[in-house]
């Protein structure tokens, strides 16, 4: 799997994270389509920590308007440290690179 993105955040709000290789989503999309809106397309369940703490996952779709692109929108949870903290995502048993997020 590979994940990418580019997020910094503060306590309760809302982070969208944008990665490729979730997999196949329900309904199916077509491999390299891209992908319509509606109906939303979603991943299989993604799990996510930063700074060592669970946050929220408030949905896991494939990108609309894109092809191989997924968004993952996660609450940052309060008690992370200000300065940088470790993202990581999992699915199933795959587990994302660490990516460090400036934290306000």
């Amino acid at each position: 799997m590979i994940w990418s993105w580019l997020i910094t955040g503060r306590a309760g709000e809302v982070l969208i994270i944008w990665a490729t290789g979730l997999g196949q989503t329900t309904p199916a999309l077509l491999t390299g389509a891209l992908v319509s809106f509606p109906p939303q397309s979603d991943t299989a369940t993604v799990t996510a920590t930063i700074g060592g703490q669970d946050a929220k996952v408030i949905y896991s779709i494939a990108s609309p308007g894109f092809a191989g692109l997924y968004q993952i929108a996660v609450t940052m949870p309060s008690g992370v440290a200000a300065g940088t903290a470790p993202v990581v995502l999992k699915m199933g048993s795959a587990t994302s690179a660490t990516v460090n997020i400036a934290v306000q």
